[in-house]
């Protein structure tokens, strides 16, 4: 099936006088959907309105135990989306434990 959209490729792109190495053997590929970032200073007072843009009513607020005692980020997100549970716990590399933890801290505040 890939080396029959490979050689249909590589011909589409021979007609239109192109060459390309992807064309020429199939790769593997990651796709990786569009994801909104809003950083910078005073972006976290727009946290309410990024969740209402996405439909998010009762918010988690995910984090890792460096965030959670630098400053007063967590605190500052917290306040302005009115209050809402937060996990901590979560490693830099989440393990099937912190996703459980996640969806336990959710379930727990639904």
């Amino acid at each position: 099936m890939l080396q029959a959209l490979a050689r249909r490729a590589r011909a589409s792109a021979s007609r239109r006088g192109l060459r390309h190495a992807a064309c020429e053997t199939p790769q593997p590929v990651g796709w990786n959907y569009p994801t909104s970032i809003r950083f910078g200073p005073g972006r976290i007072a727009e946290i309410g309105v990024a969740c209402s843009e996405l439909g998010i009513t009762r918010p988690l607020l995910v984090t890792d135990p460096g965030i959670l005692n630098a400053g007063t980020i967590v605190a500052d997100a917290v306040e302005c989306l009115g209050g809402c549970p937060v996990y901590g716990t979560v490693r830099g590399n989440p393990t099937e434990a912190d996703v459980d933890g996640g969806v336990s801290a959710f379930i727990a505040n639904d």
